[in-house]
């Protein structure tokens, strides 16, 4: 984790807090929910049973894949990433370049192993 890391500076800190004082989020997690997501809150069925099983901050945070659609939007996207993020796999890099130029092949090409090999792109960096 990086020095500035927001999941040991915010994460962690607030979610602790409330493990502590609610324990299973039975009482506090359906509030959560419902808090405003783009303007629209997450409708919560007064039915379900909403406790915490596992948790997945701090020492114990766990990896999430994104979501496809979150790739391919950017896929859909593309920008020049910094000194720091360029491959070093020429191909890669002319691939990448030709995606950010515009070239319809090398956006089919990325939208095509998104949808056919999710685990490949995860997995590993893409070739985009």
């Amino acid at each position: 984790m990086r020095i500035r890391d927001s999941s040991k500076t915010r994460v962690k800190p607030v979610f602790d807090l409330i493990d502590v004082r609610y324990r299973n989020g039975s009482d506090w997690l359906p509030q959560f929910l419902r808090l405003p997501i783009g303007g629209h809150g997450v409708h919560v069925n007064p039915n379900w049973s909403l406790t915490i099983e596992d948790k997945g901050w701090g020492d114990k945070e766990k990896k999430l894949e994104p979501p496809a659609s979150l790739l391919s939007w950017l896929i859909r996207h593309p920008r020049m990433p910094s000194d720091s993020q360029l491959s070093e796999d020429p191909v890669k890099a002319q691939k990448r370049r030709d995606l950010i130029e515009g070239s319809d092949i090398r956006l089919r090409e990325a939208l095509s192993l998104l949808r056919n090999n999710p685990s490949k792109i995860w997995g590993q960096a893409p070739v985009i």
